[in-house]
């Protein structure tokens, strides 16, 4: 990476060399760093402060299997297949249901406090909720599953000697194109670059989530890449970071430029108005019609980058991923999971497959489609 872009809040670090820089410090970006193997350095840049990430807001427990006697890993993953309306990628919902049980086990250890059945000594307090046909949904203080996770994650990461952390940070020009993950590692299609948690996608979700395996695949997946960091090849090069405050867009970048037919606009106004489609054209219930008009209002949206501060490209990179929900949205000519059209409002099989977005060299989406395995498939 060539740029890190400090708020004036938090001033800039100084230049430096690490082993691995993790960028995030949600559950997935703390795990990862904690789980950076030994001997490694890290660095852990985050937009705001440690402690303060969407995880807090988290109410929801973690859902594993934790007895055998009372539930089985079977019986996880048909819940979660369920819930991903045959969008989900088997192999991957496997996965993270074996591995759910350390995923536990690991924040134990760093001193999670998750709530103690009362009348089963030594044992976690158990629920069954949404969607889970077991109770295996375990809440660390009631409702506040996320806060806790948080809290005893950033302590460990503070007290952890081998990671750095730099707060009020924003990282840009990352990769000069879209990486795409391609295995269950974290690895993507760019050589030393590993995705986990919000900006993976894993296909343990499909197309609705069970409720619970958000956390768990934070957890989950993080450890996975610590164990692909410790083999030949892992990080094939050191992170060597520049700050630097100055950033001009390139030519035709979609994110600052937009349709270029459109005055650039303050970030706040343009968060609302992206906000306002969103919700209007893009919400719960779709129709082609409400999508084309959402395109066709976020290509005139232009985010002024001439006060190049974390926020205004907070908000450029907003209005990039609403055109891609929306595009991929508008594609999906069926009803599936949490995707539902008004004019398409059945399931059709030929779209029982998920879409990809990368960005060309010159800048513009493609679109593609890969083919999901159905679990009988797999089984074979």
């Amino acid at each position: 990476p060539r740029h890190l872009l400090a708020d004036p809040a938090g001033g800039l670090p100084p230049a430096a060399e690490v082993d691995v820089l993790v960028v995030g410090s949600g559950v997935a970006g703390l795990s990862a760093a904690l789980a950076v193997p030994r001997g490694r350095t890290a660095l852990l840049a985050t937009k705001d402060r440690l402690g303060h990430s969407a995880t807090r807001y988290a109410q929801g427990g973690i859902a594993a299997v934790l007895g055998l006697a009372e539930d089985s890993v079977a019986e996880h993953v048909a819940d979660t297949l369920a819930a991903g309306a045959r969008l989900c990628d088997p192999v991957a919902v496997q996965t993270l249901v074996e591995e759910g049980g350390q995923a536990i086990a690991d924040p134990l250890e760093l001193g999670v406090g998750f709530d103690t059945d009362p009348s089963a000594a030594g044992s976690l307090a158990r629920t069954r909720e949404g969607g889970h046909s077991r109770p295996r949904v375990v809440h660390p203080g009631g409702d506040a599953t996320g806060a806790e996770l948080e809290r005893a994650l950033t302590e460990a990461v503070r007290a952890a000697p081998s990671i750095r952390s730099v707060e009020h940070s924003f990282l840009i020009d990352l990769a000069t194109e879209d990486g795409r993950v391609t295995d269950l590692d974290g690895r993507a299609s760019l050589p030393g670059l590993l995705a986990v948690g919000e900006a993976a996608c894993t296909g343990v979700h499909g197309a609705d989530r069970l409720a619970y395996n958000s956390l768990l695949e934070g957890v989950v997946f993080a450890a996975r890449i610590g164990r692909a960091l410790e083999q030949p090849g892992g990080v094939e090069d050191r992170a060597h970071l520049h700050p630097e405050v100055g950033y001009a867009p390139p030519p035709g970048d979609p994110a600052a430029a937009g349709s270029g037919d459109a005055r650039a606009e303050d970030p706040r106004v343009v968060r609302d108005r992206v906000r306002r489609v969103m919700t209007d054209r893009v919400g719960v219930v779709r129709s082609g019609e409400g999508l084309a008009g959402a395109m066709d209002e976020l290509e005139r949206l232009t985010v002024d980058l001439g006060d190049p501060g974390p926020a205004a490209f907070e908000v450029a990179n907003l209005v990039q991923l609403g055109r891609a929900v929306a595009e991929l949205a508008v594609r999906r000519e069926e009803s599936r999971g949490g995707h539902w059209r008004s004019d398409h409002p059945a399931p059709v099989e030929a779209w029982r497959v998920r879409q990809t977005l990368t960005r060309s060299p010159d800048g513009a989406p493609e679109t593609g489609l890969l083919a999901v395995p159905a679990a009988e498939e797999v089984r074979r």
